[in-house]
């Protein structure tokens, strides 16, 4: 058997040599279908299905808390909610909460908390712009991350609220901002006008919890930025002290053998006392109902292998990710479609080779195994082609609307690689079979008779050209039909009336840092009162 598949693939490597425009043709059409589709499939394994790169993420739990937050407490009339990218309001608790849950985390093997937040970072005079992670002690050991130099935040960097010193680059920063160097442990690096000591660097590859921001920095929790304002309801995150400001995500790791279930049946008495018996009381200006919904909030654990965003942000990623794997789906059938026309008109010229090799004792096995080697003979260049094509795909769909910018990898990963190889094998099976039935049922004596190496009487063969024909056609007509749509969408999008006149028109963001802000503020504030500045 390996010495006629070497047969074979020396035999279909010099037909590809002889046909140099048929192999062309055949290489550019699979590579553009496979290219394309890899990308997509990239894409949505980054974004729906990729677990979190840490060691058995399937025990990892979000905890969400469905039920009104909304409502009075003492001292503040109205509490606070503050879903972000990583949740909505159902998965955001107060830092007061947060600690009473870390401290009796008996069905879990340890609780953390994050919030994704926007950070000015300088280890000089100029601050950069940037996404930061507010993370509790627990963060890195409860997803069971290693840094790749120095250390990762612990519990010994949470200790105090409203103390901070240390700070873990990620990995990506680490290496376009510091060259990767090993020398940045130790270094001072400003967040938000705080000075912090980097002690480490993430791991690669990790980017947080969620898949809609790529944090340069990851902080302790308990750090304290400047309020921003002399009023006390204009707070800044992090929030220490009010158990009305919901803030924080909470993810957990469960024990062994521990069900999200049996895990939410322990942890609700617990929760519901501290809500009946803390923060009920603070209530202020609600009647029964509210009262009575309040105290009976419930905690449910989530899965939490894929992290944590919100699910609107999900549902429009995946309602982009599924358009787009339908247009790649469409485009690889009809890639197949042509190539399988272009195998099929060559095999008109080789009903008469087939014939002399049926002639001579070739079974209809080997004549199988020689037209499905060839066809992979053709489908791995094609294989090794469609990487780049993908990778251009991969670059020009991070710029789809609805799909979550930061949200995956523009190279592609060994699993993309793999489904190329998958699909590659899977598209020569088809475009090879094509000819097999019709070549391996020839019949030696009739067509050695006619002499007609250039003809086929097989009706089968004529009939499966048609399809293929009308396949292309309808294929082609489909997308043309998708193409004409989304443009005349785009179109209509840009002539929309929005009212004022936004020719020559730009944006401009500036983002001084907290500190000089703030000094800033009550410089003016002075100003104003003084002898010189009157009110």
């Amino acid at each position: 058997m390996i010495a006629n598949i070497l047969t074979d693939l020396r035999y279909a490597a010099r037909a590809v040599r002889s046909r140099r425009g048929f192999a062309a043709a055949v290489i550019l059409t699979l590579a553009l279908g496979i290219g394309l589709n890899v990308a997509i499939f990239s894409l949505t394994d980054r974004i729906l299905l990729r677990p979190l790169p840490a060691p058995e993420p399937d025990d990892l739990v979000n905890l969400t808390d469905p039920g009104p937050k909304s409502v009075g407490m003492a001292s503040f009339p109205l509490a606070s909610t503050r879903p972000s990218d990583s949740g909505g309001a159902e998965t955001v608790f107060s830092y007061p909460m947060f600690r009473d849950l870390e401290r009796e985390q008996e069905p879990l093997v340890g609780i953390a908390a994050h919030r994704f937040f926007q950070a000015n970072l300088s280890t000089g005079d100029q601050p950069r712009l940037a996404t930061g992670v507010f993370v509790s002690g627990g963060y890195f050991p409860v997803l069971g991350l290693r840094p790749a130099i120095g250390r990762l935040l612990g519990p010994e960097d949470d200790r105090v609220d409203g103390v901070a010193e240390s700070v873990v680059l990620s990995h990506a920063y680490w290496q376009s901002e510091f060259d990767g160097s090993a020398e940045v442990l130790g270094r001072t690096l400003n967040v938000n006008g705080v000075p912090l000591t980097i002690v480490g660097v993430a791991p690669k590859g990790f980017h947080g919890t969620a898949v809609t921001a790529r944090p340069s920095v990851f902080v302790p929790i308990t750090i304290s930025f400047p309020s921003g304002g002399p009023s006390p309801f204009l707070s800044v995150l992090p929030n220490h002290q009010r158990r009305n400001e919901y803030w924080v995500h909470i993810f957990g790791r469960l024990k062994a053998g521990m069900g999200r279930e049996q895990a939410a049946a322990a942890l609700n008495p617990l929760y519901r006392a501290i809500l009946n018996e803390v923060e009920a009381p603070l209530l202020t200006g609600v009647d029964e109902q509210q009262l009575d919904a309040f105290r009976t909030r419930s905690l449910v654990l989530e899965p939490g292998a894929a992290g944590q965003t919100r699910s609107e942000i999900l549902d429009s990623a995946r309602n982009s990710l599924e358009l787009m794997l339908a247009v790649s789906g469409g485009v690889l059938l009809l890639c197949c479609a042509n190539v399988a026309g272009l195998i099929l008109l060559r095999t008109t010229t080789r009903s008469g080779e087939m014939a002399v090799r049926v002639s001579i004792g070739a079974t209809r096995s080997r004549l199988a195994s020689l037209l499905l080697v060839e066809s992979l003979v053709l489908a791995l260049p094609a294989t090794l082609l469609s990487l780049p094509v993908a990778s251009i795909t991969l670059r020009a769909a991070s710029r789809v609307p609805g799909i979550p910018e930061a949200g995956f990898d523009v190279g592609l990963s060994a699993a993309a690689a793999f489904a190329a190889i998958g699909i590659a094998l899977a598209s020569a099976l088809i475009v090879g079979l094509v000819p097999i039935r019709g070549l391996a049922r020839t019949e030696p004596a009739r067509t050695l008779q006619s002499s007609g190496t250039r003809q086929t009487s097989a009706k089968g063969v004529a009939r499966f050209r048609a399809g293929v024909a009308a396949a292309q056609v309808a294929l082609s007509m489909a997308l043309l039909a998708l193409t004409f749509v989304f443009a005349q969408s785009l179109a209509n999008i840009a002539r929309v009336d929005l009212g004022a006149d936004i020719d020559s028109v730009v944006m401009v963001s500036v983002s001084p840092p907290p500190t000089q802000l703030t000094t800033e503020r009550h410089d003016v504030a002075s100003k104003r009162h003084s002898p010189r500045f009157p009110a």
